[in-house]
């Protein structure tokens, strides 16, 4: 299926003890907890993964709200702010974007293909010459440009980024990125990760990997 383009939409991981996942189509979606259990018994068009005990969801198609853990609609919570924002600007035929800051000074001098907003752990998805990296809100990178060829990120965890890159046949395949240090801990090669509040899982095929938030790998095995 087609990737959403959303920052934090998507399916089948656990965050706050609940995960959102598909029912039979990318148009119907349910929460579960641990157990299984339907938490809300209500169907969803679109379900966004729980943060700090909130969620957004689409009950029908363009209208989206935010319920908390018990089902009940609360106010959108507010973005945290960087004092960053994208600026774009035509150099001839093509349009550039960069970051500035709320002085009008420029965040970082390169002019990029695409700078993505700031996320609330302060990352930057940024491409230049069709290379994706990631920058901070100091300007740095913590992920060179080209080294993966897309992103995740756990919304709750600021020290790992979950890397993903393209296998042969056009998949993309995640592994797992400790920001601190600038070291892969897990190669991308699995085709399957599942975000929990306490592990991260990784599959592909019959085997699977269990690793800790702290990048520790607890368990490998086969299935």
């Amino acid at each position: 299926p087609e990737r959403r383009a959303y920052d934090f939409f998507y399916g089948s991981n656990f965050n706050d003890g609940i995960a959102s996942v598909y029912t039979g189509s990318l148009d119907s979606c349910i929460y579960i907890d641990k157990t299984g259990k339907n938490i809300f018994d209500e169907t969803f068009y679109e379900c966004g993964r729980f943060n700090n005990g909130v969620a957004p969801v689409m009950p029908e198609y363009g209208e989206t709200l935010y319920i908390d853990k018990n089902g009940n609609e609360v106010e959108k919570p507010e973005k945290k702010d960087f004092g960053i924002e994208t600026v774009a600007k035509w150099i001839g035929n093509e349009q550039k974007e960069y970051y500035e800051k709320e002085n009008g000074e420029k965040l970082i001098d390169t002019m990029f293909d695409n700078a993505h907003d700031f996320n609330s752990l302060g990352y930057a998805m940024v491409t230049l010459n069709t290379e994706d990296g990631v920058i901070d809100t100091t300007g740095n990178y913590v992920i060179e440009l080209g080294k993966y060829d897309y992103f995740d990120f756990d919304l709750e965890n600021p020290n790992v980024i979950i890397p993903e890159k393209k296998a042969s046949d056009g998949h993309l395949l995640a592994g797992l990125y400790d920001v601190k240090n600038k070291k892969e801990l897990v190669e991308p090669k699995y085709t399957n990760y599942y975000i929990y509040d306490d592990v991260y899982i990784f599959r592909e095929n019959s085997e699977a990997l269990i690793v800790k938030k702290d990048g520790t790998i607890v368990l490998k095995f086969t299935v």
